[in-house]
């Protein structure tokens, strides 16, 4: 992943984070998400993460994430889920065209 494609990550991640953060109920599920999100919020922080590794993380955050909206049940606030619709779309056009899917 290029730098420029990074920074955008990144941005997309923390706009979810802020958001994540401010509508939370604080249960055991919404607890595990936010872990998700703070792990790899570090991790596209850390300008020695790159490469395969940094594309793993994504992927990893993208798949698990996204299980937990569906099939888990987590139920995320309107402005939330609009921060996470930004990030899957980045995602699907943005980083991951080099991406492997990652299993949950």
């Amino acid at each position: 992943m290029d730098d420029k494609k990074r920074q955008v990550a990144l941005q997309l991640v923390a706009a979810l984070n802020i958001s994540f953060r401010r509508t939370t109920h604080h249960s055991a599920l919404e607890e595990e998400a936010q872990g998700l999100i703070d792990d790899v919020f570090r991790e596209l922080s850390n300008q020695r993460e790159q490469g395969p590794a940094l594309d793993y993380d994504l992927a990893f955050f993208s798949e698990r994430f996204g299980i937990m909206t569906g099939l888990s049940g987590l139920k995320l606030a309107p402005e939330t889920e609009d921060k996470w619709t930004q990030f899957t779309t980045f995602s699907d056009t943005g980083f991951a065209s080099g991406f492997m899917r990652v299993p949950g």
